[in-house]
């Protein structure tokens, strides 16, 4: 693998998304309601959730496959 490529790219993502907190951000006006605290504190929380499921959707075909790769004792 590409460590050194994969590190760039997360360089570059990083730069790009403190760039637009920095420049951008400052001219979105959002209220502060009760309701979109609730979304600034559970979006991250739900996000995760959903790659995780997803994931584990994924994860079970990989295992069955590795675990008939191994030989097993008589």
């Amino acid at each position: 693998m590409n460590h050194f490529g994969t590190v760039l790219k997360v360089l570059a993502a990083s730069i790009v998304i403190t760039l637009g907190i920095k420049y951008l951000a400052p001219n979105i006006t959002i209220a502060p309601t009760p309701m979109n605290a609730l979304i600034a504190v559970l979006l991250p929380t739900v996000v995760v959730a959903g790659g995780l499921a997803v994931r584990s959707q994924i994860a079970p075909d990989r295992a069955l496959s590795s675990d008939r790769s191994t030989p097993s004792n008589p």
